[in-house]
């Protein structure tokens, strides 16, 4: 009795973390077997992506090369008075800082959505969400169907419980949208994105 009891409390637990409400509990149950899904999947791709990832670059210095502005005092000491010249450092740019980019994610959410294809694009925008948010590049989530719903604008912090953002992807991931209106899905997402490069 005393381990169903942990595990119905660590349930909960995970439940308000994730921004869900007590009676949205099958919905999180259904959000978390997706993101379970994905995990692999997030973490092979965040380490191959990250080492391309625009960012801002700045200027430092390697050591043990034959050319460079600056010395490497240490290297100079040693090699020095044996005729080695390799004690200088070589000028390289790093990335630095936030990436240099940002993203939108759109998912179809008409009628024609239903069955495996909709559970396909809620991965895929989990997947993207993740990336996104461990790498810090910035995203939004809109769904169109009928109409156009923002799921999560840039300002808004993916995990935060309080934004309410998973739940908010499960109910306008449901392929209920009625017709497809990709007009104003792009239109909303281009909005959104022009708003956040004036920014």
């Amino acid at each position: 009795i005393q381990k169903k009891l942990d595990e119905q409390r660590r349930q909960q637990l995970e439940l308000k973390k994730a921004g869900f409400n007590e009676n949205e509990r099958e919905k999180f149950l259904l959000y978390q077997s997706l993101e379970d899904a994905m995990y692999p999947y997030v973490r092979r791709f965040k380490d191959t992506i990250e080492k391309i990832v625009p960012r801002k670059k700045e200027m430092t210095f390697e050591g043990g090369h034959f050319s460079g502005p600056k010395f490497d005092r240490r290297a100079l000491v040693r090699k020095a008075p044996v005729g080695d010249e390799s004690f200088h450092m070589r000028p390289i740019d790093r990335p630095t800082g936030e990436p240099r980019l940002f993203i939108g994610l759109l998912v179809d959410n008409s009628g024609s959505m239903s069955g495996q294809k909709i559970g396909e694009a809620r991965k895929t925008m989990i997947f993207f969400a993740k990336v996104c948010n461990d790498l810090g590049i910035p995203f939004t989530m809109s769904a169109f169907g009928y109409n156009a719903d923002v799921i999560k604008s840039f300002r808004q912090d993916f995990e935060n419980p309080g934004e309410r953002i998973k739940p908010k992807l499960i109910d306008s991931t449901n392929a209920s949208g009625g017709s497809t209106n990709m007009y104003d899905g792009i239109k909303i997402t281009i909005d959104t994105m022009n708003e956040q490069r004036r920014r």
